[in-house]
């Protein structure tokens, strides 16, 4: 829009506009917030959250909770933008429990290692109970001390909220009793 100033010069204003360009999680210092990215022209505020300016007309509004509503304004010498901008429900991708396999054991056997199977920039920790319980073990191969039932959770290492899968995969060592393992030609059968 042109705008004639008092001296007879021709003046350019832009009319401010608010453009929401991506909405997504954000994890700082093992909080959990949205932040939400949009375009802008003109003096930017917000109501909610903390505004970052990324430079030519681009914000951020870092920290903002799901369902929150934020009066987003947008000023410049000619027009005022606002936009009530409700926040949605944004939701972490879940982590699948690990891929485990139960071992079985003769009596006179060691106790073989565990392993499991998750994504890449995972690890998997183990542990004695499926909920809480004592951590055993980290990594995708683990030992344990004796026969039993463990637990595995998959953990990413690449972030810190919601960095674990809700659910533990149980897997169980047994020991079978001597008289049920057969040995044929050296290798003993199960």
């Amino acid at each position: 829009m042109a705008v004639l100033n008092l001296v007879g010069v021709v003046a350019y204003s832009e009319t401010p506009t608010i453009i929401i360009s991506r909405v997504y999680l954000s994890c700082v210092d093992g909080n959990l917030g949205i932040d939400v990215e949009f375009q802008s022209a003109g003096q930017v505020t917000a109501s909610a959250g903390t505004l970052v300016s990324n430079g030519s007309r681009n914000y951020t509004l870092k920290g903002l909770a799901a369902g929150e509503l934020v009066l987003i304004e947008a000023v410049s010498a000619q027009d005022t933008a606002r936009l009530e901008y409700l926040v949605p429900v944004v939701e972490p991708a879940p982590l699948l429990p690990p891929l485990v396999a139960s071992q079985v054991l003769c009596s006179e056997d060691p106790t073989p290692p565990l392993s499991a199977f998750v994504g890449e920039n995972q690890t998997v920790d183990w542990y004695d109970a499926p909920t809480d319980g004592n951590l055993l073990g980290t990594g995708l191969t683990f030992t344990p001390a004796a026969p039993g039932r463990y637990y595995a959770e998959t953990r990413d290492t690449t972030r810190s909220c919601f960095n674990r899968s809700t659910e533990r995969s149980a897997v169980q060592v047994e020991v079978l009793p001597k008289t049920l393992c057969i040995i044929t030609s050296g290798e003993r059968l199960r």
